[in-house]
């Protein structure tokens, strides 16, 4: 018995010791360790534009940080979020998405770091259109000219539409800052040339069907990307 115990308090003793070495080292040299990464990242609650994504906590951590992006799309949207969840919203219906997440530390740390990503895909579904609003445009195409000083937009009719709402979401880089142009036109015209300034190095068009006061929800088309 008196064997046993010595082994324990042996046992105990070198752990308290690794972990006191560990702590004073990480101390004075700046050593740390990574978080582990996010674990059953499940997606849920999925509409057309929208999708829930949870995952299980992570000791240490006090943030999480999750990134989302279309398949199509070389950019992505992020978020911090404290808890172990977030609703995806403005999401393109019908869609494949890649979503990702890691843990972060608390900002001051000195014993821990950002964890690896671990990552998921899911499908938003079809979009179905409400009662008294207008079908999302279709058939949208956009185009330079030969020297890139201009776009012309194009799309199919929306019956009913009074209006279209033409959208240029310009940006540039891996978390691009969007610099959004409205256009709108009569419905007696299903095309639209842009010829103002053009910024960054990609743009984003997308059409929305408008009724004659506006009181519509402004259902978008999905985007046409065009790149400089």
């Amino acid at each position: 018995m008196c064997t046993k115990i010595k082994l324990i308090k042996s046992r105990l003793f070198l752990f308290c010791s690794i972990l006191t070495s560990f702590l004073f080292l990480s101390c004075i040299f700046g050593i740390k360790v990574s978080l582990d990464a996010p674990k059953n990242i499940k997606v849920s609650d999925i509409t057309s534009n929208s999708a829930l994504v949870t995952w299980s906590s992570v000791k240490h951590a006090q943030s999480y940080e999750v990134m989302w992006t279309r398949k199509d799309n070389e950019n992505w949207d992020f978020a911090r979020v404290k808890d172990n969840g977030i609703m995806l919203e403005g999401l393109t219906f019908d869609q494949d998405y890649t979503v990702q997440v890691c843990a972060n530390p608390a900002d001051d740390s000195v014993f821990y770091t950002i964890s690896d990503y671990n990552k998921t895909e899911f499908t938003t579904l079809m979009d179905e259109t409400p009662d008294g609003e207008f079908a999302r445009p279709s058939n949208i195409k956009a185009s330079f000219n030969k020297d890139k000083s201009s776009i012309t937009v194009t799309w199919a009719p929306v019956e009913g539409a009074s209006y279209y709402d033409i959208n240029f979401d310009f940006g540039e880089g891996y978390f691009p800052t969007s610099y959004k142009i409205p256009k709108t036109v009569p419905a007696s015209q299903t095309e639209f040339t842009y010829t103002g300034t053009m910024y960054g190095s990609y743009v984003n068009i997308s059409v929305a069907a408008r009724n004659s006061d506006f009181s519509d929800t402004k259902r978008w088309s999905r985007e046409v990307r065009l790149e400089f």
